[in-house]
């Protein structure tokens, strides 16, 4: 199993080992072969380098150099360790390193900057805007007068919300800070992250410890979606006694995924515990008031926006349309008012998360048209946040960071990609080394599949036979029902399987300094 593991590229085994965590993580990983991916919806989950490459732009006159294009290497890791090297405040960060390249020197700055705006373009990776290279004008624009990271990755594998956002927040790959996906092993039990608050993250958050260290002075928070984002801002008013920080999340009532989005924006009743929600939120313009941009998004005057009605489900009355983004801002703009972010000399804390590229990806995938309308619109606003920056916080007053927490996913038409059906491996497995009692596998994830290990050995099994079993599934075994994409029936599904435990021994998941990130 070691030499198969150590078989991969090194720097995919090393986004492995980083995103292991021995008492979180699921007993077995498994990889499908590239471009094959598990389940349904696009997911967007793997060590691939179009899943884990991000852009990564610095930005801020006066706070930040005007170098261009940097030819150096870095991961979502480094993103808080250089905050806190511009605000000097001491954070220790296992993983992560500032980037002090970036940073204009401290005795050339006439001060902090007022305020600091960490931006989320969720699941626009450099695979997405590679795609559609001629869509981010204003962001491509502006790199000459900041620094653009040509070697940004997020660090570790799987690559999803949850956990990179945590090491953005912490400075720390899940290896560190436990926020190991999106399922969890947590007392034997296979939870949630913060389905029951934000002790879930192991380290506090530069926003945990800057709140600290200025006694509560600066005004910190959050504006996104889902409550898996709240690991780059960090546990609220559940680290040592800080005050509760701004927190807006749209989260669906009674959702059944982690990603469910709801119609309104709002705070659950659990996470107002720790953070606080203001509630003017949902009385600015409606959705709505921005429907009419999308028929110049398409350029068809119809009421439809690329032939959807905006009753379809599958765009949430709107939501999952361009049309959010202009609606989010708006919401941005108030907070930024009402709060008083950055209006005193004490730099406060902004976290910024635009979800809808990351949906459309799962809805339409990264190479329709829907995509290409979301991404120009992410962009068109980009100028439109930065006015409404120098108008409420005053030029040159602050800085911001622009990156993705992950790439997308393209379409399988284009990629050739074989859809693995997590049932049927679910139940190959349990056909092979089942008996009576509790099934066999507990959980299928897209790299990962959690063994009940007990009942395994009843069987007279171990991991190291079910990995073994897996790599021998071919696409006529794990098709997905009514799905028809099998390009070679006879071929293996999967790259790699192997047992989790075997990650801390491997010799090729050393980190090497001088090694490709």
């Amino acid at each position: 199993m070691v030499e198969l593991a150590c078989g991969l590229p090194p720097r995919w085994i090393r986004r492995i080992a980083r995103g292991y965590h021995p008492q979180r993580s699921a007993e077995l990983q498994i990889l499908p072969k590239a471009p094959n991916f598990v389940g349904d919806g696009l997911p967007h989950v793997g060590p691939w380098d179009y899943t884990s490459r991000v852009p990564m732009f610095w930005y801020g006159p006066g706070f930040i150099k005007p170098l261009g294009v940097v030819d150096q290497r870095a991961t979502s890791a480094d993103i808080s360790p250089t905050w806190a090297r511009l605000l000097s405040v001491d954070f220790p960060a296992p993983n992560g390193r500032p980037l002090t390249d970036v940073l204009v020197p401290s005795d050339e700055r006439r001060s902090a900057p007022r305020l600091i705006v960490t931006l989320i373009w969720d699941g626009a990776g450099r695979n997405v805007l590679d795609e559609w290279p001629d869509e981010w004008p204003n962001l491509r624009s502006l790199i000459p007068q900041g620094a653009w990271i040509e070697e940004a990755e997020v660090g570790s594998s799987p690559t999803s919300s949850a956990q990179i956002h945590a090491t953005i927040g912490t400075g720390s790959f899940p290896q560190s800070h436990g926020v190991v996906g999106h399922s969890l092993r947590v007392d034997g039990r296979i939870v949630a992250p913060w389905r029951s608050g934000p002790e879930i993250l192991l380290r506090p958050t530069l926003a945990d410890l800057y709140a600290e260290a200025v006694d509560d002075r600066a005004v910190t928070g959050m504006l996104g979606t889902v409550p898996i984002q709240l690991g780059m801002l960090g546990q609220g008013a559940a680290w040592r006694g800080n005050e509760k920080p701004l927190a807006v999340l749209r989260e669906a009532r009674d959702a059944e995924t982690l990603g469910a989005e709801g119609p309104a924006w709002n705070l659950s009743d659990l996470l107002q515990e720790w953070y606080r929600f203001p509630e003017y939120a949902n009385q600015l313009p409606a959705l709505a008031t921005y429907f009419a941009e999308l028929e110049d998004a398409d350029g068809i005057e119809d009421g439809r926006w690329r032939g959807h009605s905006l009753d379809d489900g599958v765009i949430e009355g709107g939501f999952q349309t361009p049309a959010r983004i202009p609606y989010q801002t708006r919401l941005v703009e108030e907070i930024i008012g009402r709060e008083g972010f950055g209006r005193d000399d004490v730099p406060d804390l902004l976290y910024l998360n635009y979800k809808v590229i990351d949906q459309i990806g799962h809805i339409f995938s990264m190479n329709s048209p829907e995509m290409r309308d979301t991404l120009r619109t992410q962009d068109e606003y980009l100028p439109v946040l930065i006015d409404i920056l120098d108008r409420e916080v005053g030029e040159g007053r602050w800085a911001m960071l622009v990156t993705a927490d992950h790439g997308s996913t393209p379409d399988p038409q284009v990629s050739g990609a074989f859809q693995i059906s997590g049932s049927k491996v679910q139940q190959a497995i349990s056909e092979t080394f089942g008996g009576d009692g509790a099934p066999v596998v507990e959980k299928v994830k897209q790299t990962e599949l959690f063994i009940n290990e007990e009942e395994l050995a009843q069987g007279g099994a171990t991991l190291r036979d079910v990995a073994e079993f897996v790599m021998t599934l071919t696409q006529s075994d794990l098709e997905s029902p009514g799905v028809s994409n099998i390009s070679d029936a006879r071929a293996p599904a999967f790259e790699v399987a192997f047992p989790s435990e075997v990650i801390p021994s491997l010799p090729c998941a050393t980190e090497d300094p001088g090694a490709e990130t």
